[in-house]
């Protein structure tokens, strides 16, 4: 094998075995952020979507989301964003050092290797289009389990599985993928920054 076609594998090798590195840590970092960032979350969410009067603040959501389930209460709806940003996590990041190596491939005549800061910017962008293909439909079953229960004839799902079967009935993939476009549009610029 020649010096030449020995780097070039060296240096494939070296890219799958960071590629796989960063899946892996984005998925680590993504059940470290839903397990942080839930309550918070089904705070926010209940706040904005209970009827007026319901709660007199976050604290109040807090107070009866523990009276009614215990610290259960605070992670209600937790399973879809676990089974969704762990991947997202891992895709996100598996993506932006895709896009970085694509970026450098496609600029082959470089002084040198690095990115400059509109190219990264760049490949964060691109990495937030596959992502979406996991956040668009666990974001609407996390919300439609995380509201559940405030209106007494709601429906009541048993679980993320039973939220996108409801989803698929009401409308087929373009239901459980609704808000796909403003995802992108949401997560784009974010992970560009």
């Amino acid at each position: 094998m020649s010096d030449a076609a020995l780097a070039e594998e060296t240096q494939r090798t070296s890219s799958t075995k960071e590629s796989i590195k960063s899946f892996f840590a984005g998925g680590a970092g993504g059940v470290a952020a839903v397990l942080v960032g839930h309550p918070f979350d089904l705070t926010k969410t209940r706040l904005q979507t209970a009827a007026p009067g319901t709660y007199t603040g976050a604290v109040d959501v807090v107070k009866k989301a523990l009276a009614v389930d215990g610290v259960k209460g605070l992670y209600r709806g937790v399973v879809p964003p676990l089974l969704g940003v762990t991947p997202i996590f891992a895709v996100s990041f598996w993506a932006y050092d895709t896009s970085k190596l694509l970026i450098l491939r496609l600029t082959p005549n470089r002084v040198n290797k690095e990115l400059s800061i509109p190219e990264l910017a760049a490949a964060g962008f691109f990495s937030a289009v596959p992502t979406t293909l996991i956040t668009a439909p666990v974001e609407r079953a996390k919300v439609l389990l995380q509201v559940q229960g405030q209106t007494p004839n709601g429906p009541q799902y048993k679980g993320v599985t039973d939220v996108v079967k409801h989803l698929y009935r009401e409308g087929g993939l373009r239901s459980v993928f609704r808000g796909s476009f403003a995802t992108v549009a949401r997560d784009g610029p974010g992970s560009a920054a």
